[in-house]
């Protein structure tokens, strides 16, 4: 079965009224999608970001360590030994 949408008030088709009152609610529904795509979009950005600067902060400290580990001499005369 197929339905359809006229725009004449005979018996197969339905009002305009009905027409008018269905694109609305369809334009509403579409209008509250593109608000929650913005809101999830800003919301992935800045999460992005975030990560991005974890991220970045881990690497420096990763290297930041590299760095105290190879100035640091592997001398076992540095040690006292007890003996």
């Amino acid at each position: 079965m197929q339905s359809y949408v006229s725009f004449s008030n005979t018996a197969g088709g339905k009002s305009i009224d009905a027409v008018e009152a269905a694109i609305t609610r369809l334009r509403d529904a579409i209008t509250k999608c593109a608000e929650q795509n913005d809101k999830i979009g800003a919301a992935a950005k800045e999460r992005a970001k975030d990560y991005s600067r974890q991220i970045s902060d881990m690497s420096l400290k990763r290297k930041s360590l590299g760095k105290y580990a190879l100035d640091v001499p592997n001398n076992p005369e540095l040690f006292d030994k007890i003996t």
